[in-house]
């Protein structure tokens, strides 16, 4: 099993195992966009949400700090991890990879601090590759999170379904209702689901949603 269906895997069961007992795995009163609401994971370095598997994986951390960031990108703005604090995984699409430069011959052209030049060139193929990522609560140096987001931060709490609808959204996927399976069309990039009144319960609804949104990964 690949790291990507491990992580989807363990997003799908504790989803649905949440849903089925009515308890919800995001009790964290954050505001998407900075505004009233779920707020989706951010990093902090990027200015951008985390979004599809990505974000309900983070969200799922149960975190204060909706701010999550790799090492490097800490190391960048100068915070520290703290010690022994444990990375968690993520799945990206990466469309550019950073290669050397080469001359006419193949040859590596170096720089003037005697290193290759690199350059970003674009991937025939996307590929799904992994990151590791902290939690602002495990990072030294960062600005506390509830000062950054205080002025525009709106304390609410969420039933379970109220959770799914706002984490969906969150997601930016689209949804589209008929026929009797539940499935991820890549291609056409979009998910379909039977009518809401074939389902026994929202929660089950609900489940069978976020199960899919799990494939619609960004």
């Amino acid at each position: 099993m690949s790291k990507q269906q491990a992580l989807h895997e363990q997003i799908a069961e504790k989803l649905i195992k949440a849903l089925e007992e009515g308890t919800s795995p995001f009790q964290k009163p954050w505001t998407d966009d900075h505004t009233a609401g779920y707020q989706t994971p951010l990093n902090p370095t990027t200015g951008k949400n985390y979004r599809g598997m990505n974000a309900l994986w983070l969200a799922m951390q149960n975190r204060d700090d909706p701010r999550w960031m790799t090492l490097k990108q800490a190391s960048f703005n100068k915070w520290t991890v703290e010690k022994g604090s444990k990375a968690t995984l993520i799945n990206f699409v990466k469309t550019t990879d950073l290669v050397p430069v080469t001359d006419a011959k193949g040859e590596k052209v170096m720089g003037e601090n005697g290193k290759p030049k690199m350059q970003t060139v674009k991937l025939d193929k996307p590929i799904i590759t992994t990151a590791w990522v902290f939690n602002g609560e495990q990072i030294k140096g960062i600005p506390e999170w509830k000062e950054a987001y205080a002025e525009k931060q709106a304390e609410q709490k969420w039933s379970p379904v109220e959770r799914a609808e706002q984490i969906f959204a969150a997601s930016q996927a689209k949804l589209k209702h008929g026929g009797n399976d539940a499935f991820y069309n890549k291609t056409k990039d979009y998910i379909q689901l039977p009518k809401k009144e074939q389902f026994d319960s929202a929660a089950k609804y609900y489940a069978t949603l976020l199960h899919e949104v799990g494939h619609n990964a960004a």
